[in-house]
C-alpha cells in the first residue's frame, strides 16, 4: 500500500503557496477547481472550491481553498520526515508559523509546526 496524497484545507492561495513551497520546499504540481455538485456530495460544502495539489517525489499535498473555517479534530496531523529539523524549526520560527516543542528524550524533542490555517505537522529527522 502506498498514500496517494494528504488533503488539508486553508483560506489563501497565496498563504498555501508560502507554507508548501516557500516553506517546506515542495513543488506546486497544479490547481484545479472541483464542481460544486461534487464538494456537496462528498464534503456538504455547497459551492465549488479551488484546490493546488504540491509534491516531490515522496509526497503529493491537495490544498483545498475555502474561505470557512472547517472545525479539524484536535489529534489530526501530518507526519514529515526530513534531513534537518533543528534548520526547519529557525526558519519556521522566522517566517512567523507556530511551534510546539516538547522533550522526548535528553538528545531530542518533539516538533509539531502549524501552518496559518490551523493543520499540524508533527516533523521527524530522518
Amino acid at each position: 500500500m502506498k498514500v496517494y496524497h494528504y488533503a488539508v484545507p486553508f483560506n489563501s492561495k497565496e498563504e498555501s503557496d508560502r507554507f508548501f513551497c516557500e516553506f517546506l520546499g515542495l513543488g506546486k504540481m497544479r490547481d484545479f477547481f472541483a464542481p460544486k455538485d461534487l464538494m456537496k456530495a462528498l464534503f456538504n460544502i455547497d459551492k465549488e472550491v479551488e484546490i493546488v495539489r504540491y509534491g516531490n517525489e515522496n509526497i503529493d499535498i491537495e490544498v483545498l481553498i475555502v474561505e470557512e473555517p472547517i472545525k479539524m479534530n484536535k489529534f489530526n496531523h501530518i507526519g514529515l520526515i526530513i534531513e534537518d529539523r533543528d534548520k526547519l524549526l529557525d526558519k519556521a520560527k522566522a517566517m512567523g508559523y507556530e511551534t510546539m516543542i516538547h522533550p522526548r528524550d535528553p538528545d531530542s524533542y518533539f516538533l509539531f509546526i502549524k501552518d496559518i490555517y490551523g493543520n499540524l505537522y508533527e516533523i521527524k529527522e530522518m
